[in-house]
């Protein structure tokens, strides 16, 4: 699994991140003729004299050499950061970017994040009692994450480790089966369009969906974390009428079209488009 096409590391950078189950992987999609002068993108750790990067021992660097995938044989210089459960490999299920860091989900409810450059951990905390199914990053401070455990969490990135700013809990959906989405609005004259200020979270399974404000900042007075129930539709089709609880859809994957208000959902017998 990669990231999508909005997340590609920097505008010009030719980079994206991609996941196995076991492993992370930064993707250089420049063309070069030399695969050793990749190494030259990874900073050697700041504390010692070495020459070559000390890499997690979850990360791995590809380059895409001409007309073909190479992969960096960087584990004979490995050197882990820590020792402990947070460079254990857990199986990886998904994936997101900011500019300066990589941050992933797995299946035991832990969240990796990653520096880019370097391929060391930045932090590792449990984010959810069931697996990690859905990551966002929101901006350099905020990342976003949905769980088998059914809540939606948004993270604050500059603690350590990150804390939750705001969760939303009950959505619909199961366990490796959650369907989630999210989108930043802002106002512009008469409607909203993708932006920067509200962040809007989409979540659907069979005919329920969830859409929901996610709160960006702690409570005012108490800087503690802001919960909300999730508040579930019954959703329509695209003439308006509500979906039967007979025709219940099998979602695997959705999106959203958020000027025109329609969800997109991938189903086993084709795409639906719903209000």
């Amino acid at each position: 699994k990669g990231t999508g096409r909005e997340e590609i590391l920097g505008d010009s950078s030719g980079e994206f991140a991609a996941i196995s189950s076991k492993y992370v992987y930064s993707v250089d999609v420049r063309c070069r003729n030399s695969i050793a002068r990749h190494k030259s993108m990874f900073w050697p750790d700041k504390d010692t004299k070495a020459k070559t990067p000390k890499f997690d021992n979850m990360f791995r660097a590809l380059t895409w050499n001409t007309a073909s995938l190479q992969e960096e044989y960087v584990k004979n210089y490995l050197a882990p950061t820590v020792k402990d459960d947070k460079t254990a490999s857990f199986d990886l299920l998904c994936v997101t970017t900011h500019e300066d860091w990589i941050c992933t989900g797995s299946a035991s409810g832990h969240i990796h994040c990653f520096d880019r450059r370097s391929g060391k951990v930045l932090h590792c905390w449990k984010g959810h009692a069931k697996p990690v199914e859905y990551l966002k990053a929101i901006s350099r401070h905020r990342l976003l994450s949905a769980g088998g455990d059914k809540t939606a969490v948004l993270w604050d990135m500059n603690k350590t480790p990150p804390q939750k700013i705001s969760s939303i809990y009950n959505i619909p959906g199961k366990e490796y089966a959650m369907n989630v989405t999210s989108h930043q609005f802002r106002d512009d004259g008469l409607v909203s369009i993708p932006g920067d200020n509200g962040l809007l979270l989409c979540a659907a399974a069979g005919r329920k969906a969830v859409f929901m404000s996610m709160p960006q900042e702690y409570q005012p007075e108490s800087q503690q974390p802001m919960h909300a129930l999730a508040g579930r539709t019954v959703m329509s089709d695209f003439e308006g009428n509500q979906i039967p609880s007979s025709g219940k859809l099998d979602i695997s994957s959705i999106a959203l079209l958020p000027c025109r208000q329609l969800v997109l959902l991938g189903c086993e017998g084709g795409i639906y488009v719903c209000l």
